[in-house]
């Protein structure tokens, strides 16, 4: 967690900062980079399998007609 407010810009600070592009534009310039919330120094973690209810051969098997789109907003 970090103690410093961050805003949208902050978002595009940190990609610029750690692909080593230019700046995209004005809501960036005065923005921090992330900087604090990130230890980008640190070895990876080994990866751990994560229980899942349902496995591979049950999508890949689903018969089930795909749904329309979402209409929340109709």
């Amino acid at each position: 967690m970090s103690p410093v407010t961050h805003d949208f810009g902050s978002i595009l600070k940190f990609i610029e900062e750690v692909l080593q592009v230019p700046t995209l534009g004005y809501a960036d310039t005065p923005a921090d980079d992330l900087s604090d919330c990130f230890n980008l120094g640190q070895s990876p973690l080994p990866f751990q399998f994560i229980a899942a209810p349902l496995d591979a051969t049950h999508f890949l098997n689903d018969k089930r007609l795909p749904e329309g789109l979402d209409n929340d907003d109709l």
